[in-house]
C-alpha cells in the first residue's frame, strides 16, 4: 500500500482529509508500525504548531505599508508615448487614405465621353 504524503497526514490532522485519505491512514495504522510512529511525530508537531500564537505586524508597519501604496498609485503618470499613440495613429491612417485617393484618382479615364472611331 502507498505510504501517505506528508500533506496528506497534515490534511488528516486538520480535519479536511478526503474519505480515500482517511482509509488509507485507518489501513496503515492498522498495518505498519514505522508509519504509527512518524504519524505520532507528526500528530505532536501539529500540536505544537497550534498552540503557538499567531504574530501579528505592528500598527507601524501596517501605516508604512499603506502610506508607500497610496503614494505609489497617486505617483503614477501614463507615459507621454501612450497618450500620444492614438493620435500618432490616426495622423497614419489619415496620410495613408490621402495617399490612396491621389492614386486612385490618377487612375480616372481623363475624357467623360466617348470618341467617334475613324475607319
Amino acid at each position: 500500500m502507498e505510504l501517505l504524503t506528508d500533506n496528506d497526514i497534515f490534511d488528516l490532522l486538520d480535519g479536511v482529509a478526503s474519505e480515500e485519505v482517511t482509509q488509507r491512514h485507518e489501513k496503515l495504522c492498522k498495518t505498519d508500525e514505522s508509519y504509527r510512529q512518524y504519524f505520532s511525530e507528526l500528530h505532536g508537531l501539529n500540536e505544537s504548531l497550534n498552540i503557538l500564537p499567531l504574530e501579528s505586524p505592528s500598527l507601524a508597519f501596517e501605516n508604512t505599508l499603506i502610506n508607500r501604496w497610496e503614494a505609489a498609485q497617486t505617483n503614477y503618470k501614463i507615459p507621454t508615448v501612450l497618450k500620444r499613440t492614438p493620435f500618432i495613429f490616426a495622423g497614419i491612417m489619415l496620410s495613408l487614405m490621402f495617399i490612396v485617393m491621389l492614386f486612385f484618382i490618377q487612375l480616372q479615364p481623363t475624357t467623360t465621353g466617348f470618341t467617334a472611331i475613324d475607319f
